[in-house]
């Protein structure tokens, strides 16, 4: 059975809480993104399988989702945003399709 591609963007709470579901669920691989470093630290700890990648506030949809596809390696089957803003929504729908 193959299993699922993730992504999802945010490592905050709901983010971190959602990687703990994916994880369960198992998914794989699992790429996380986030602005901030220590919440992608924080990921790490939590599932050590999920590949991680820091968002810089200049890259563009196109460009993130690029970025998360190489981190990936692999097609993107499902995109989560857990961070409600909409380059992080606009990044879920590019790298998906």
């Amino acid at each position: 059975m193959a299993r699922n591609r993730l992504t999802h963007s945010g490592a905050g709470p709901i983010g971190l809480v959602t990687l703990l579901c994916a994880d369960a669920a198992g998914c794989c691989p699992i790429v996380i993104t986030d602005l901030v470093q220590s919440r992608l630290d924080l990921a790490k700890k939590l599932v050590p399988t999920v590949n991680t990648l820091r968002v810089q506030h200049d890259w563009e949809p196109e460009q993130c989702a690029e970025r998360i596809r190489q981190a990936a390696d692999t097609p993107i089957k499902t995109a989560l945003d857990c961070t409600g803003f909409e380059s992080s929504v606009a990044t879920a729908i590019h790298v998906s399709s």
